[in-house]
């Protein structure tokens, strides 16, 4: 590497620990709802609890996903005091246990060799989660380790996380699991199954699969895919048909409309979704359900100046979709994914899954996608990637939203990778920055919900715009950008 792009690196790396640190230690102190498990419903930018306490499937299984990835990344605990002391707040420094060199009983789970090409004996540190179930972390046991009061450690988070979206959110007998649940997890409130949220039981127990090998984390995933593929899967238009407002027990398996138009966002996902439980499966379905929404991805989707709209009108397989009407272009959907398809094709690669030539197209339709997506959507003067826009036209949300940050951040380290253009390296250097500075909220951590063009934070009047933690923002785009970078950086 030359000496010029060493500097941006180290750069970018010493603002990705920071960020990293502040999202783990803001959730570690404040997250776990310890009288009744999982994480708070909605948290308060100070990370006090606030209604609604309803509890979402979404970002129950992003928590998971989110510590087990802190876990599989070495990252275990927290040393803090109690919830409300001087000690667990975002003025002190976490100190990162990082265990290198941890014995085999500290390990991940063998598991973990299939997500990161690891190799590992025995079960993981503090508890095994292999096994019968177990009932979510309550009192003491979740601010207790050993002989000194901690933060819960990461997999305590990740199971207490898991443990209340299947004991509040699981639909007997269906595979599939409820949109929404009570703070006590004792009563569903929202039945509906939404593939939205049914790809992310996927993404998020396959990785706790990986972290901790509790082979029910696994079943639960291939039951659900089993569910969604037998109910949703599209074989005349490839891909799945999405349903927003379908619940269980009759409508939910009933077709749909075949017509309703399909969005990036859940093709996106359903992708990472499918190739996450592939890793910890092998399961030949899965594999073949994976290929398809590449191809629709990379090779089906009609593009304008090289960027992808929101939403599509299906079509016969091989045909292109074209945009539905009335779409802009939301540039952080481009940019995720661009480094999904980038490394979905690497394990795909690596597994022999896919024909060269194949994953070589593939990979040049991501890039340019992400190009075109950097080329208007990114701000040169303050760094970071605006909202969404239309091709060719100034953006129309100016906003920086924080998972379009975090997404984008990847998706540049990916551009820089494939065409050695050192312009992408500045950029996610300048990008880091951005967000270390003002998308990072420096008195409380982990990120705001968005800030304007040029970082200034202001309050939205808007439950979700001015809350920390809430049914849609989680822990998991903010953790999984420093998680994935910093592996990706220092790996280089």
């Amino acid at each position: 590497m030359h000496v010029s792009t060493q500097g941006l690196v180290a750069d970018t790396l010493t603002d990705l620990a920071a960020i990293r640190r502040s999202v783990y230690h803001f959730w570690a102190c404040n997250g776990l709802d310890e009288a009744y498990g999982g994480f708070h419903g909605t948290l308060q930018r100070d990370g006090s609890p606030t209604p609604p306490a309803d509890k979402g499937l979404v970002q129950g299984t992003r928590h998971a996903w989110a510590f087990s990835t802190f876990h599989l990344h070495g990252y275990r605990h927290a040393e803090a005091g109690s919830k409300r002391s001087s000690t667990c707040s975002a003025h002190a420094p976490l100190q990162d246990v990082v265990e290198a060199g941890s014995t085999a009983a500290e390990r991940p789970s063998a598991a973990a060799a299939a997500v990161y090409g690891q190799t590992s004996t025995g079960q993981s540190d503090d508890d095994s989660t292999a096994g019968a179930g177990q009932p979510p972390l309550e009192g003491d046991e979740a601010t207790m380790l050993g002989h000194k009061q901690r933060r819960p450690t990461s997999q305590q988070l990740a199971r207490s996380a898991f443990e209340f979206v299947v004991s509040s959110l699981l639909l007997p007998d269906t595979g599939l699991l409820a949109w929404m649940a009570s703070r006590n997890g004792s009563s569903i409130l929202q039945d509906n199954t939404v593939l939205y949220g049914q790809w992310f039981v996927l993404y998020g127990f396959s990785q706790y699969y990986a972290a901790f090998g509790d082979v029910r984390a696994q079943q639960y995933a291939l039951d659900c895919f089993a569910a969604v593929d037998a109910a949703w899967h599209n074989s005349s238009t490839g891909g799945y048909t999405e349903n927003f407002v379908n619940s269980i027990p009759d409508e939910a398996l009933a077709p749909v409309d075949s017509e309703m138009p399909r969005t990036l966002n859940v093709l996106m996902h359903g992708m990472e979704a499918l190739a996450a439980l592939h890793r910890i499966s092998g399961h030949p379905t899965v594999l073949q359900r994976l290929l398809e929404l590449l191809d629709i991805l990379c090779a089906r989707l009609a593009r304008e100046q090289g960027l992808l709209y929101e939403a599509y009108l299906p079509a016969a397989a091989g045909a292109q979709w074209q945009p539905a009407p009335g779409q802009v272009v939301v540039y952080g959907h481009n940019l995720e994914s661009t480094w999904l398809v980038a490394d979905t094709l690497d394990y795909l690669l690596g597994i022999e899954a896919i024909p060269p030539a194949t994953a070589a197209a593939y990979r040049a339709a991501a890039m340019n996608i992400g190009a075109a997506a950097v080329q208007q959507g990114y701000d040169a003067v303050h760094g970071g990637v605006f909202e969404s826009g239309l091709p060719g036209r100034a953006p129309n949300s100016t906003a920086k939203v924080w998972w379009v940050q975090a997404e984008s951040m990847m998706a540049l380290w990916k551009l820089w990778q494939h065409s050695g253009e050192v312009g992408y390296l500045r950029k996610l250097a300048h990008s880091t920055r951005f967000v270390r500075q003002h998308v990072l909220d420096n008195v409380y951590g982990e990120m705001f919900w968005q800030v304007e063009a040029d970082g200034t934070s202001k309050f939205y009047n808007n439950t979700n715009l001015d809350t920390k933690g809430n049914m849609w923002k989680a822990s998991y785009h903010s953790a999984r950008a420093p998680l994935f970078l910093e592996r990706w950086m220092t790996q280089q």
